[in-house]
């Protein structure tokens, strides 16, 4: 909607629009039936963790590569924090850095053993 209005707009004022780079995210990851979400929830379990899908507001190579029709998942495995990813003033606790990297030798030996 908001691109058609921009469209129009510039179309009644004799203005052209060129798009230096323009991404439509219409190819979300699927979680549903992922085995590789599905071991993200294992881990998460076995360590009490509850995952949260959301879309990282920053910019991430993930979406060009999903643009090939590869799945992507991102984790940013930090929890009881504020999120600062790529924010000013960006930090983690030491609690948080040693819980992190529990989580993510649990995650890169599930992951090893997905079988897709």
């Amino acid at each position: 909607k908001f691109e058609a209005w921009i469209a129009e707009l510039a179309r009644t004022n004799d203005v052209t629009i060129q798009y230096k780079q323009q991404y439509k995210a219409d190819n979300l990851t699927k979680l549903e039936g992922s085995p590789w979400w599905a071991a993200m929830g294992r881990v998460g379990q076995s360590l009490s963790i509850e995952h949260d899908a959301d879309i990282f507001s920053g910019a991430t190579d993930s979406r060009w590569v999903r643009c090939l029709g590869i799945p992507c998942l991102g984790v940013s495995p930090m929890r009881n924090l504020p999120v600062l990813l790529h924010d000013h003033n960006e930090y983690v606790t030491v609690n948080g850095y040693l819980e992190g990297i529990r989580y993510y030798e649990q995650l890169i030996e599930e992951l090893a053993n997905v079988a897709a």
